[in-house]
């Protein structure tokens, strides 16, 4: 009886385990939406400031490819703590430059909320990605289809602030920042690949 018994719980739950199988390899917008949202989760966050982290007292310390005024407007935001590492004097004109103003640079260091953001393995401020929904998708064959998707920045308050978005729509490195930018805070609208393996649903981008 007890046999009896064992026997069917494994076929009850062989039984279970393949319908969830079966559901996770559909061709379904709930699938492929999970399978997208899943590489975004991995990937993310997705950087919008890169940036080198130097020992303090350098002179370059935390500089965004040498551009100060990166710094200073992330500092305002409340990523950073400033202090003077020194005063530059100006310089006069010579044959080959022009002359330049007194310079002060800075030591930054991450406050709390810069240290919630910033990526040391990527060496970036980044932001997480959501999917906001499958607009459609197309057959190739059995096991790969083509999906048109929408999905949104989940930017937190300090990115929208007039002088971060005045000095960092002006750096061209600066991509997704400027993508999410463009959008106006509205679905992004993009293209995937996706294609059917052992695990369900992968998705491969195709113009992302």
């Amino acid at each position: 009886m007890n046999t009896f018994r064992t026997l069917a719980l494994i076929a009850a739950i062989t039984l279970c385990t393949l319908a969830l199988a079966g559901c996770s390899s559909s061709p379904s917008a709930s699938n492929f939406q999970t399978a997208i949202q899943h590489r975004f989760d991995t990937h993310d966050p997705k950087c919008m400031f890169y940036s080198n982290y130097p020992k303090p007292g350098h002179d370059t310390a935390f500089d965004f490819m040498a551009m100060d005024e990166v710094s200073q407007a992330l500092a305002h935001a409340g990523l950073f703590a400033t202090t003077v590492y020194k005063v530059l004097p100006p310089e006069k004109a010579s044959f080959l430059s022009s002359a330049q103003p007194a310079k002060t640079l800075y030591n930054y260091a991450l406050t709390p909320m810069g240290k919630r953001y910033y990526s040391v393995k990527n060496k970036c401020f980044g932001f997480k990605r959501e999917v906001v929904a499958i607009t459609n998708y197309a057959k190739e064959d059995s096991s790969n289809y083509e999906v048109d998707f929408t999905y949104k920045y989940i930017v937190p308050a300090w990115a929208k602030q007039p002088g971060v978005v005045n000095v960092v729509s002006q750096i061209p490195i600066f991509l997704s920042y400027k993508e999410y930018l463009k959008s106006g805070g509205k679905p992004i609208k993009k293209k995937a690949a996706m294609t059917l393996t052992h695990n369900g649903w992968r998705a491969v981008f195709m113009d992302f």
